[in-house]
């Protein structure tokens, strides 16, 4: 275990301790050969024996120093302990993660948001066209820095789930193992789904959501379980519920961002930026953070606020599972779902098969259903916005008349009906309609 005062790698001497997350504490450090101030990132022991874990670490490092831009973290060198535990050498920053300034906040402006927003999305720029998909944006992984000058630029942090993948290829890992933060995964990456850099842009949006909102997308669901099954079958609840005040722009790109379907978000990450662009233009440009002096602020430990039920959940996917995995949690919980769900099924079949018996007497009202006139008897479409504008009660009959919701036919109507011989109106019990039904997962194949 590495302490203060140790020295690693042959140069490396350990300073204060800065932090530590799922799978790794982070120390401030020494290069004595150059004496140059760094962070130390150092595999926790638990996962040192697990191969998978060391494997996703190192990868940290290689694809981090893959990729140049001044919006990702730099990493420097890597190295080992005299025990064999792995660590990796980072720049050192100085200022606070995103999650920690927003739950300080509360939650921030848009002019706020999407600055910081616009960084991130300049960094997947540079990963995507190296073919690198991060999978684990979320603001714990956006750490906001203080720059000489006192500009605040935020970089991307923990490239240790991304993957490099070849243009055209969706396939970064096995079907069915999801891998990352649950609160921002988009829902092919919840579904175990082969992902391609959408799913980054998705998240992404997620990160814009809590910021300017203070809460998770899903923060409602209570467990791992339901949250993924949320992530998978519906939207969130709109942002604009929770921040009322939010720009019309704003909530433009966080649709776009949040959209289930991969094909219906942006392109890519520089679509996003020209909307941001034009968002902030829309808005009155940029703001500053409001509380800079939170940056500096001593380090103390952030938990994130409770969820919106008061429950609390694990917050990080640190190893592969798979959703059967995760249904193994709760086995009791999902058997008496399969059952109810069997009985629902049951009693719609049976109110299907014998609800609509005409030898009973309807419990509901009938609907009555009016045979279409023969085509030559048809006004045409012309004729009828004419007649509709021109007289202000058949504008309001068109009105009533056009509601799905409304009965099909008044008995007056169905009175002229007949003496146009135009046809016989028929009875039809409001029997229950039958619609084709889908798996939500098929959606992203």
């Amino acid at each position: 275990m590495v302490q203060t005062g140790d020295l690693i790698g042959g140069k490396y001497r350990i300073g204060e301790f800065l932090g530590e997350g799922g799978m790794a504490t982070v120390w401030s450090a020494q290069n004595e050969a150059i004496g140059r101030e760094v962070a130390v990132k150092v595999l926790l022991g638990a996962h040192t024996r697990d191969k998978e874990a060391v494997s996703r670490f190192l990868n940290e490092a290689r694809v981090a120093s893959r990729i140049r831009s001044p919006r990702i973290v730099d990493v420097l060198d890597t190295g080992s302990c005299r025990d064999g535990t792995p660590f990796i050498v980072m720049e050192r920053l100085r200022g606070r993660p995103l999650d920690s300034y927003i739950y300080a906040c509360g939650r921030i402006s848009a002019r706020e948001a999407l600055p910081i927003v616009r960084a991130i999305a300049e960094a997947l720029v540079v990963a995507h066209e190296l073919g690198v998909v991060h999978r684990d944006l979320k603001p714990g992984n956006v750490f906001l820095t203080i720059a000489p000058g006192g500009a605040v630029e935020p970089k991307v942090l923990d490239f240790g789930i991304s993957k490099i993948v070849e243009a055209g290829s969706r396939q970064h890992t096995q079907i069915g193992t999801v891998l990352g933060s649950p609160d921002y995964m988009s829902p092919e990456q919840a579904a175990g789904q082969p992902l391609d850099w959408k799913t980054d842009i998705y998240s992404l949006g997620a990160v814009l959501y809590e910021a300017v909102t203070g809460r998770a997308p899903y923060s409602d669901m209570p467990n791992m379980n339901a949250l993924l099954a949320a992530i998978i079958t519906r939207p969130p609840r709109p942002a604009w519920e929770l921040a009322p005040d939010l720009p019309l722009p704003v909530r433009a790109i966080l649709e776009r961002c949040m959209q289930r379907i991969p094909t219906a978000r942006y392109a890519n990450a520089r679509e996003l930026i020209r909307d941001i662009d034009q968002a902030l233009y829309a808005i009155g440009g940029a703001a500053r953070l409001l509380r800079p002096d939170l940056l500096l602020a001593p380090s103390a430990a952030v938990q994130k606020p409770p969820r919106e039920n008061g429950s609390t959940m694990e917050p990080t996917v640190t190893g592969a599972r798979t959703i059967a995995s995760l249904a193994k949690d709760n086995k009791l919980a999902l058997l008496c779902l399969g059952l109810a769900f069997s009985l629902a099924t049951l009693g719609g079949v049976a109110l299907w098969a014998f609800g609509t018996d005409p030898g009973t007497p309807a419990s509901r009202p009938a609907r009555i259903v009016a045979l279409e006139a023969p085509p030559a008897a048809r006004p045409s479409v012309t004729t009828s916005i004419a007649s509709a504008s021109s007289s202000p009660a058949a504008s309001s009959n068109a009105e009533r008349t056009s509601d799905p919701m409304a009965p099909t036919a008044q008995p007056s109507a169905i009175a002229a009906q007949q003496s146009r011989g135009t046809g016989t109106p028929r009875v039809v019990p409001n029997a229950p309609r039958r619609t084709a039904t889908s798996n939500p997962l098929d959606t992203f194949k």
